[in-house]
Protein backbone atom coordinates (compact mmCIF):
# COMPACT_ATOMS: atom_id res chain seq x y z
CA UNK A 1 0.00 0.00 0.00
CA UNK A 2 1.48 3.20 -1.26
CA UNK A 3 1.73 6.58 1.18
CA UNK A 4 -0.82 8.07 -0.61
CA UNK A 5 -3.39 5.76 -0.75
CA UNK A 6 -2.78 5.16 3.34
CA UNK A 7 -4.05 8.72 3.34
CA UNK A 8 -6.70 9.23 1.27
CA UNK A 9 -9.30 10.33 3.74
CA UNK A 10 -7.03 10.88 6.78
CA UNK A 11 -10.03 13.04 8.44
CA UNK A 12 -12.14 10.44 9.06
CA UNK A 13 -9.66 8.72 10.75
CA UNK A 14 -8.41 11.92 12.44
CA UNK A 15 -12.65 12.48 14.05
CA UNK A 16 -12.55 8.73 15.09
CA UNK A 17 -9.34 9.73 17.28
CA UNK A 18 -10.26 12.76 18.52
CA UNK A 19 -13.58 11.48 19.01
CA UNK A 20 -12.67 8.92 21.15
CA UNK A 21 -10.04 10.81 23.38
CA UNK A 22 -13.40 13.21 24.11
CA UNK A 23 -15.29 10.57 25.02
CA UNK A 24 -13.01 8.70 27.10
CA UNK A 25 -12.60 12.02 28.79
CA UNK A 26 -16.28 12.68 29.35
CA UNK A 27 -16.74 9.05 30.88
CA UNK A 28 -14.10 9.93 33.53
CA UNK A 29 -14.86 13.30 33.97
CA UNK A 30 -18.92 12.14 34.59
CA UNK A 31 -17.60 8.93 36.74
CA UNK A 32 -15.05 11.63 38.73
CA UNK A 33 -18.00 13.99 39.10
CA UNK A 34 -15.16 17.27 38.00
CA UNK A 35 -15.78 18.65 34.80
CA UNK A 36 -13.41 21.70 33.19
CA UNK A 37 -14.10 25.34 33.15
CA UNK A 38 -15.25 26.26 29.76
CA UNK A 39 -15.54 29.45 30.85
CA UNK A 40 -14.19 32.11 27.87
CA UNK A 41 -13.87 35.82 27.15
CA UNK A 42 -12.09 37.99 25.23
CA UNK A 43 -8.48 38.11 27.02
CA UNK A 44 -8.53 34.78 27.46
CA UNK A 45 -9.14 33.78 23.47
CA UNK A 46 -6.57 36.42 21.93
CA UNK A 47 -4.14 34.49 24.68
CA UNK A 48 -4.85 31.59 23.17
CA UNK A 49 -4.38 32.67 19.82
CA UNK A 50 -1.50 34.85 20.35
CA UNK A 51 0.31 32.04 22.07
CA UNK A 52 -0.34 29.42 19.13
CA UNK A 53 0.34 31.75 16.52
CA UNK A 54 3.91 32.24 18.38
CA UNK A 55 4.65 28.76 18.90
CA UNK A 56 4.31 28.06 15.40
CA UNK A 57 6.65 30.99 14.87
CA UNK A 58 9.05 29.32 17.25
CA UNK A 59 8.70 25.63 15.92
CA UNK A 60 8.28 26.51 12.00
CA UNK A 61 12.15 28.16 12.42
CA UNK A 62 13.24 25.12 14.29
CA UNK A 63 11.50 22.95 11.03
CA UNK A 64 13.37 25.10 8.64
CA UNK A 65 16.80 24.89 10.94
CA UNK A 66 16.17 21.45 10.41
CA UNK A 67 16.31 20.99 6.91
CA UNK A 68 20.00 22.35 6.99
CA UNK A 69 21.93 20.34 9.43
CA UNK A 70 22.60 16.58 10.07
CA UNK A 71 22.61 16.60 14.05
CA UNK A 72 20.57 14.23 15.66
CA UNK A 73 18.23 16.79 16.68
CA UNK A 74 17.77 17.58 13.03
CA UNK A 75 17.39 14.21 11.86
CA UNK A 76 14.17 13.45 14.13
CA UNK A 77 12.52 16.41 13.57
CA UNK A 78 13.15 15.18 9.33
CA UNK A 79 11.99 12.13 10.20
CA UNK A 80 8.54 13.03 11.71
CA UNK A 81 7.93 15.98 8.98
CA UNK A 82 8.68 13.90 5.95
CA UNK A 83 7.08 10.84 7.47
CA UNK A 84 4.30 11.72 9.13
CA UNK A 85 3.30 15.12 8.83
CA UNK A 86 4.11 16.13 5.50
CA UNK A 87 2.23 13.12 4.10
CA UNK A 88 -0.84 14.15 6.55
CA UNK A 89 -0.63 17.64 5.56
CA UNK A 90 -0.56 17.12 1.71
CA UNK A 91 -3.60 14.87 1.85
CA UNK A 92 -5.59 17.67 3.58
CA UNK A 93 -7.47 20.40 2.00
CA UNK A 94 -7.70 23.86 3.52
CA UNK A 95 -11.37 22.89 5.06
CA UNK A 96 -10.18 19.92 6.27
CA UNK A 97 -7.52 20.92 7.95
CA UNK A 98 -9.40 23.33 9.68
CA UNK A 99 -11.68 20.58 10.61
CA UNK A 100 -8.62 18.62 11.85
CA UNK A 101 -7.34 21.67 14.36
CA UNK A 102 -10.50 22.35 15.39
CA UNK A 103 -11.11 18.72 16.42
CA UNK A 104 -7.55 17.83 17.66
CA UNK A 105 -7.72 21.44 19.56
CA UNK A 106 -10.63 21.01 21.72
CA UNK A 107 -10.80 16.94 21.83
CA UNK A 108 -7.49 16.63 22.89
CA UNK A 109 -7.15 19.69 25.47
CA UNK A 110 -10.20 18.71 26.92
CA UNK A 111 -9.02 14.93 27.24
CA UNK A 112 -5.50 16.02 28.46
CA UNK A 113 -5.66 18.97 30.20
CA UNK A 114 -9.72 18.79 31.06
CA UNK A 115 -9.64 15.55 31.94
CA UNK A 116 -6.43 14.10 33.17
CA UNK A 117 -4.80 17.36 34.58
CA UNK A 118 -8.28 18.34 36.14
CA UNK A 119 -8.50 15.47 38.01
CA UNK A 120 -5.28 15.12 39.86
CA UNK A 121 -2.93 17.11 42.30
CA UNK A 122 -1.84 20.51 40.32
CA UNK A 123 1.97 19.48 38.94
CA UNK A 124 1.49 16.15 38.89
CA UNK A 125 -1.51 16.25 36.73
CA UNK A 126 0.69 18.62 34.29
CA UNK A 127 3.64 16.43 33.94
CA UNK A 128 0.95 12.89 34.04
CA UNK A 129 -0.82 14.75 31.03
CA UNK A 130 2.39 15.85 29.41
CA UNK A 131 3.46 12.54 29.41
CA UNK A 132 0.59 11.21 28.16
CA UNK A 133 0.57 13.96 25.36
CA UNK A 134 3.73 12.70 23.52
CA UNK A 135 2.99 8.81 24.30
CA UNK A 136 -0.60 9.44 22.35
CA UNK A 137 1.41 11.66 19.65
CA UNK A 138 4.50 8.84 19.38
CA UNK A 139 4.03 5.81 20.69
CA UNK A 140 7.17 3.34 20.63
CA UNK A 141 8.86 6.38 18.85
CA UNK A 142 8.59 8.12 22.10
CA UNK A 143 12.05 6.58 23.23
CA UNK A 144 13.47 6.40 19.64
CA UNK A 145 13.07 10.41 19.10
CA UNK A 146 13.93 11.71 22.22
CA UNK A 147 14.67 15.41 21.40
CA UNK A 148 10.98 15.25 19.22
CA UNK A 149 9.36 13.50 22.39
CA UNK A 150 11.46 16.49 24.86
CA UNK A 151 9.27 19.22 22.39
CA UNK A 152 6.19 18.07 22.52
CA UNK A 153 6.07 17.08 26.31
CA UNK A 154 7.48 20.85 26.53
CA UNK A 155 4.28 21.95 24.57
CA UNK A 156 2.43 20.02 26.42
CA UNK A 157 3.18 21.55 29.75
CA UNK A 158 3.19 25.33 27.83
CA UNK A 159 -0.52 24.64 27.18
CA UNK A 160 -1.13 22.65 30.97
CA UNK A 161 0.27 26.83 32.19
CA UNK A 162 -2.10 28.32 29.83
CA UNK A 163 -5.11 25.85 30.75
CA UNK A 164 -3.82 26.72 34.81
CA UNK A 165 -3.61 30.32 34.23
CA UNK A 166 -6.80 31.25 32.47
CA UNK A 167 -8.46 28.45 34.36
CA UNK A 168 -9.88 27.72 30.90
CA UNK A 169 -9.89 25.26 28.26
CA UNK A 170 -10.96 27.44 25.41
CA UNK A 171 -7.41 29.65 25.75
CA UNK A 172 -5.72 25.86 25.64
CA UNK A 173 -7.72 24.53 22.71
CA UNK A 174 -7.36 27.73 20.78
CA UNK A 175 -3.41 27.91 20.94
CA UNK A 176 -3.69 24.06 20.66
CA UNK A 177 -6.14 24.05 17.69
CA UNK A 178 -4.37 27.44 16.06
CA UNK A 179 -0.63 25.73 16.00
CA UNK A 180 -2.25 22.70 14.39
CA UNK A 181 -3.87 24.75 11.37
CA UNK A 182 -0.94 26.97 10.86
CA UNK A 183 1.52 23.58 10.97
CA UNK A 184 -0.87 21.75 8.58
CA UNK A 185 -1.34 24.72 6.07
CA UNK A 186 3.02 25.36 6.67
CA UNK A 187 3.94 21.46 5.45
CA UNK A 188 1.68 21.18 3.00
CA UNK A 189 3.36 23.72 0.97
CA UNK A 190 6.34 24.18 2.63
CA UNK A 191 5.77 28.03 2.81
CA UNK A 192 3.47 30.25 4.36
CA UNK A 193 1.78 32.92 2.90
CA UNK A 194 -1.64 34.35 3.65
CA UNK A 195 -2.48 32.69 0.18
CA UNK A 196 -2.00 29.15 1.68
CA UNK A 197 -3.73 29.85 4.94
CA UNK A 198 -7.16 30.89 4.02
CA UNK A 199 -7.28 29.98 -0.30
CA UNK A 200 -9.79 31.04 -2.75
Amino acid sequence: MSQSSKLQNPLILIALTEGALAGVGCLICFWRGVWPSWNINLPTTLFGALTGALLFILLRKLALLARESSAKWAIEVNQLREGFAEPLAQSLSCRQAIISAVLAGGAEEFFFRGTIENNLPLYFGSVVAAVAFVLLHFGRQTLEWRFISLLYLLVSLLFSTIFQSSNSLWAAAICHGLYDYLALRFLSKGELKLTILFPK
